[in-house]
């Protein structure tokens, strides 16, 4: 009799399967093909407790996955082939299905952007806004990698950005790193401003962005003047 550890185990194969797109049907039917190796469709149906007509239909939908195959002869008999094998085969074809699912996904957001972009007034947008929690780090970081005009300034970036983002926005733009302090970081571009604050729990982390190019040219030409007075880079 199967333990709790087999029956927690044959449950996430249930998932899988189910993921890879099984109906409840095909996976009892499957796994009594498994279990019995060559099963005739009345066999496979007493094994997996569905009906014969169903068995039948689910047993032609698994061959026609390359799950099993059939065998000639009266009655006719479904042998399962190496699940290694098997699986292997209807990963890479469900996987070539979400390739071609994303590719049409894209086309159509594409579409729709261009669409929306129609609609969008920039001239009404609020010149300050908020980004919260989790996103706010990211769109810092996307905004300045955008930008070749950007000046990052920050008390150490590898603590506010992480070691991988940190050295990407060395590489890419100005980065003023001031040494100690809270973790914190000023992004300054032409006409733009945002201002990030880490906090310990990262969903109370906020950006503030202002779109402002009076604000973003008195930032920046306090920039050059500490470059200038010898300020640490």
């Amino acid at each position: 009799m199967p333990g709790e550890a087999d029956r927690a185990a044959m449950s996430r194969v249930e998932e899988v399967l189910a993921s890879l797109g099984f109906s409840r049907y095909e996976i009892k039917a499957y796994l009594a093909l498994l279990i019995r190796g060559v099963a005739t469709v009345s066999e496979v149906a007493d094994l997996s407790g569905i009906s014969y007509t169903k068995a039948y239909d689910v047993l032609s939908s698994l061959e026609n996955k390359g799950l099993l195959a059939s065998v000639p002869g009266r009655p006719l008999r479904f042998q399962a082939l190496d699940p290694e094998t098997a699986m292997r085969n209807l990963l890479e074809r469900r996987r070539s299905e979400l390739l071609g699912e994303i590719k049409r996904l894209e086309e159509k957001v594409s579409e729709a952007t261009s669409e929306l972009r129609k609609l969008y007034s920039p001239e009404a947008r609020s010149p300050v806004f908020l980004v919260r929690g989790e996103r706010a780090l990211p769109t810092l970081v996307q905004e300045a990698l955008r930008s070749a005009e950007a000046t990052v300034v920050c008390s150490d970036a590898s603590k506010v950005f992480g070691e991988r983002d940190a050295e990407l926005l060395r590489r890419r733009v100005n980065v003023v790193e001031l040494g100690g302090g809270e973790p914190a970081a000023l992004l300054v571009e032409p006409g733009r401003v945002e201002v990030y604050v880490k906090e310990d729990v990262e969903a109370n982390s906020y950006t503030v962005v202002v779109n402002s190019e009076r604000l973003a040219g008195l930032l920046l030409r306090l920039l050059e003047a500490l470059r200038g007075s010898g300020g640490k880079q």
